[in-house]
């Protein structure tokens, strides 16, 4: 199982740096290809990042957050592309996203879903 938290939010110029922490609980060989954050409200570029999967892994992607504070009214999620031995996966993390009076995006993760890329 791999899984996924938001460890930090800090503002970066119209952005927001969002650093995630992605952890494995086995010893599998695996690349973090990339990750991006498709919602129209909370939004990155696909961001390339190509660093083996150890049991504690952090990256960084640069948000954008956009429309009224409080809770987002649909479900946003974030995509991970994962390689290993076998194939190339995509797994789609369901986030809980509130904005905060100031523009700061808070996210808790929800349920995944795995698909072969």
């Amino acid at each position: 199982m791999i899984s996924l938290e938001l460890a930090r939010v800090a503002r970066a110029g119209a952005m927001w740096r969002t650093t995630w922490r992605v952890r494995s609980d086995d010893e599998r060989k695996r690349t973090l290809i990339s990750a991006h954050a498709p919602h129209v409200r909370f939004r990155s570029a696909p961001t390339a990042i190509g660093r083996p999967l150890t049991r504690d892994l952090e990256f960084t992607l640069d948000v954008r957050t956009d429309g009224a504070p409080g809770p987002l009214d649909t479900n946003p999620f974030l995509i991970l592309v994962v390689r290993d031995d076998d194939a190339t996966w995509r797994l789609l993390y369901r986030l809980r996203v509130t904005i905060g009076d100031d523009g700061m995006p808070h996210a808790a993760v929800g349920p995944v879903t795995t698909q072969r890329a």
